[in-house]
């Protein structure tokens, strides 16, 4: 009887589920396979996991689309006279907002 139960995430995740829909006060009463505290630290594990956001992050800054830095070229040539707000107002005004409202 000395071998040790191993879990597949599968059955962890089960196990966490219910145990944290009885309650640590059922648990102590009716786990006899793992403590109740252990059904508990695999509940919060799984809570933690699921709403930590990896799964909408990505690296970096979101890339600028390659017309646009042609774009400011090609206005500050046209209208030698404005300067870099100016064209960054024409932009923002724009349906390039968000390209404007995210440069420097």
């Amino acid at each position: 009887m000395g071998k040790r139960l191993r879990f597949t995430d599968d059955e962890r995740r089960r196990l966490a589920v219910k145990g944290e829909a009885l309650g640590n006060r059922v648990l102590r009463e009716v786990a006899s396979i793992v403590t109740p505290n252990t059904i508990l630290a695999w509940h919060r594990k799984l809570i933690a996991k699921k709403y930590d956001g990896t799964a909408k992050r990505v690296p970096g800054r979101p890339r600028v689309a390659d017309e646009i830095p042609k774009l400011m070229v090609r206005m500050a040539q046209e209208n030698q006279g404005w300067v870099y707000t100016t064209i960054r107002g024409v932009l923002f005004n724009s349906r390039l907002r968000h390209i404007a409202r995210n440069s420097p």
